[in-house]
């Protein structure tokens, strides 16, 4: 449940955002972005605590896409992406090996990019990258 529906807030395109930042963040780590031992905690920890980094649960989480889903997570609505097809045009720049529109951010809280856009995670190249999303386009695209 995103911040402002749980301040009973009018709800906006944002809510869409964060929900699917949300299910990117449970596959990323298996685990939901606030967990506490009752549902009221677990409401505390969605308003005033950041999610503990993807990265932290799986060291093979990408920074790239971490920075993504970390984005459709932030507790303002204003912070996140305008709409599901910005974060869709992201998740589509990632793919292709090209850098987002989200700074990344690095363990020490430092920003930084992909110096080399073809070069995927932990130096892989772009095409070795995990797919997401709407199905294998390159598959597609040499079947037809």
């Amino acid at each position: 449940t995103p911040p402002e529906q749980i301040r009973s807030e009018r709800p906006a395109p944002a809510v869409d955002v964060y929900g699917l930042g949300a299910v990117l963040y449970e596959c990323l780590t298996g685990r939901p972005p606030a967990r506490a031992a009752t549902p009221f905690d677990t409401l505390l920890r969605t308003l005033h605590e950041r999610p503990v980094l993807p990265i932290a649960f799986n060291p093979r989480v990408p920074r790239e896409l971490e920075a993504v889903c970390l984005r459709c997570l932030e507790k303002e609505p204003h912070g996140r992406y305008d709409s599901a097809a910005s974060l869709a045009d992201d998740l589509e720049r990632w793919l292709r090996g090209e850098p987002v529109h989200v700074p990344v951010v690095d363990a020490a809280g430092r920003t930084w990019r992909w110096s080399e856009p073809e070069q995927g995670p932990r130096g892989l190249p772009a095409h070795n990258r995990p797919r997401l999303g709407r199905g294998n386009r390159r598959a597609s695209a040499e079947e037809g």
